[in-house]
């Protein structure tokens, strides 16, 4: 969000082990995102990531099942807040194993035991649920055992629900549902994809209703899906929606907001992360802190005079690259 304070990523969090200090960045966020009238974060990731060659692992608080499991309540308990009508309602992710796939390339398939899937990279995911009360839990990309997590009963049904417990709202990641008909070619077109989606447990769609858009629609009306699947994912949206008091106050407070972009309790709250975050591996000669007695420090690399690579790949800057394109010395759009 343009204005709102930073922070730093995930990863950094995770090397500080301070759940207290996470819960105060989730308790910041909170503040600013709810008077700006969005009600529904995308957070945490709590994606066990065990492969430094995965491009997203800087999303997520590291390699430790109960690390990420720790600092994932805190972090989804002081987002929400004691009362989600003054709270925003979090979102697990990528459920599951998504962090694990095959040769660290992102969105390959996972291949791992049933045992593994459960002991290790389902356990921050069974926490949020039974001790924070997660709200939301996004889906993977990726294949296990061969089949896509989007259309998996198995995975967002058998696993998630009856397992694990979770009664709240599944929300698909960015046109995963889409990628069940044009990637994994399980269905004829996007409408295929959706009805397979929803009979396998995922709510709702993300960006834009595409799989669950007119076609959709008209499956529902020719009996594909089972009308009582839908009822369950509508109900689960309009629960979510009372919680949040949206029928009650559905507006935002520009004035509240205001006060809280990048108030100075904000900014020293992403301070003393950041300081929290660092991690000195190897102190040779004792050679810090330094003496003072330097006259010139050489910092060399390809980020050591970058100010844009100091912000993690969701930061606000870093999200509208990626999403729309920035305007190149020519004045024409790159995207």
């Amino acid at each position: 969000m343009a204005g709102a304070t930073t922070f730093p990523i995930p990863i950094g969090m995770g090397a500080s082990w301070d759940k207290e200090m996470v819960g105060a960045v989730a308790t910041s966020i909170r503040k600013e995102v709810n008077h700006s009238g969005m009600k529904l974060s995308f957070a945490p990731v709590v994606d066990v990531s065990r492969d430094p060659r995965w491009g997203r692992l800087g999303e997520t608080y590291g390699e430790n099942a109960t690390l990420a499991s720790g600092l994932g309540c805190e972090y989804v308990s002081d987002l929400q807040g004691d009362d989600l009508k003054t709270g925003v309602a979090a979102t697990a992710k990528h459920f599951v194993a998504y962090a694990m796939s095959e040769g660290g390339l992102n969105m390959a398939a996972t291949h791992v035991s049933h045992r593994e899937l459960r002991e290790v990279y389902a356990k921050p995911f069974e926490a949020l649920i039974r001790k924070a009360g997660i709200e939301g839990i996004m889906n993977a990309y990726q294949a296990i055992d061969g089949e896509p997590v989007a259309a998996s009963k198995k995975i967002l049904t058998n696993l998630l629900r009856d397992e694990l417990g979770f009664e709240g709202l599944t929300i698909s990641d960015y046109q995963s549902i889409g990628k069940v008909h044009f990637v994994f070619k399980l269905a004829a077109d996007e409408t295929g994809a959706g009805i397979l989606a929803m009979n396998a447990g995922l709510d709702t769609e993300t960006p834009d209703n595409v799989c669950y858009g007119d076609g959709f629609i008209e499956a529902i009306k020719n009996g594909l899906v089972d009308s009582a699947r839908i009822d369950e994912a509508v109900s689960r949206v309009l629960a979510l929606k009372f919680k949040l008091g949206l029928f009650e106050n559905p507006y935002a407070s520009a004035e509240k907001l205001k006060a809280n972009l990048q108030c100075d309790e904000h900014l020293n709250t992403s301070y003393e992360m950041a300081c929290k975050s660092f991690v000195l591996l190897k102190n040779e000669k004792n050679i810090l802190p330094l003496s003072g007695n330097y006259k010139k420090i050489a910092v060399i690399g390809p980020n050591a005079n970058d100010l844009r690579n100091l912000f993690g790949g969701y930061s606000f800057i870093a999200n509208y690259e990626m999403m729309y394109g920035f305007m190149t010395q020519s004045g024409q759009w790159r995207t």
